[in-house]
């Protein structure tokens, strides 16, 4: 069974007031569709640029993964897995 931490972004993301995506996969929050914004920090930890990450958002989006690029998620989830896939490549 996969666990999902439900983190309180308002409270423990830096960027949670100016962050444009619709789904938040530090909090499982929301619900991506094609083209839409994705979470700036999803990338960079996919690219491994960590560096200025807090580490609860480190461990709440790399902890989710296997929820939300499982291929019964909800939302358009294909844009995310793309990146995930393309890792450093970005």
């Amino acid at each position: 069974m996969k666990t999902i931490t439900k983190l309180n972004v308002s409270k423990e993301c830096p960027r949670f007031e100016s962050c444009n995506s619709a789904f938040c996969p530090a909090s499982m929050e929301g619900l991506h569709l094609r083209d839409e914004a994705i979470c700036k920090y999803f990338r960079l930890i996919s690219r491994d640029e960590t560096s200025d990450i807090p580490q609860v958002i480190i461990d709440a989006i790399t902890g989710n993964e296997p929820c939300f690029l499982d291929d019964d998620f909800r939302g358009f989830m294909s844009q995310y897995k793309c990146i995930k896939n393309m890792g450093s490549a970005l």
